[in-house]
């Protein structure tokens, strides 16, 4: 015959077993430490974003963590806030050493365009054509010119975030036909690549 009705299994109690009464201790103490917090600080939590070290070690003492304000006095480590004032300083220091660069080689490539200019003038020997030199050599410098504002970009954007990846390349090409006014070829190809990987 099959059995109809409620399941005869024995219905579930607790277990006779008592716990030690090392473990009944640890929690006694744990609902000490959480009771001061709860006793105390039940509304919102002050604002702490001008605190100092010592508002700090007196809201863990008043929350009725005595030895761990204490720890977190000794224990605190300053090496963070002068690593971080090194990396502002050396940013400063590296953004002005790259400009005063820049304002050095400025008259560099000056003095090496007004050379061109000169070779020109001096080639034809006739200031008629200057102008249409000048016009086409003006892409040469302002190619020069626009690389050397993008190598500030680059320091002054390293220089604030060092952590950086960035791939870089640039290429110019020019070709003059100088054929209808005099029979030469000029061919300029000015090339720079520049790889950054992020420091480890």
């Amino acid at each position: 015959m099959e059995a109809s009705g409620p399941s005869c299994l024995p219905t579930p109690c607790d277990s006779p077993v008592q716990p030690d009464p090392e473990e009944k201790e640890i929690g006694r103490e744990d609902e000490s430490i959480s009771l001061p917090m709860l006793r105390d600080f039940q509304g919102p939590y002050p604002d702490a974003a001008n605190w100092t070290i010592d508002d700090v070690v007196n809201f863990f003492k008043s929350a009725g963590f005595v030895s761990q304000a204490e720890a977190f006095r000794e224990q605190i480590d300053l090496s963070i806030y002068l690593s971080l004032f090194r990396s502002i300083y050396l940013s400063i220091y590296l953004y002005l050493d790259r400009f005063i660069y820049l304002s050095l080689f400025r008259p560099i490539y000056l003095s090496i365009c007004l050379y061109l200019y000169r070779f020109i003038y001096l080639y034809t020997d006739l200031s008629i054509y200057l102008s249409i030199y000048l016009s086409l050599f003006r892409p040469i410098y302002l190619s020069i010119y626009l690389y050397m504002c993008l190598s500030l970009f680059i320091s002054i954007y390293l220089s604030i975030y060092p952590c950086i990846q960035i791939y870089l390349s640039i290429t110019v090409s020019i070709q003059i036909d100088l054929s209808i006014y005099l029979p030469i070829s000029v061919q300029i190809n000015l090339s720079s690549s520049l790889s950054i990987y992020p420091c480890l």
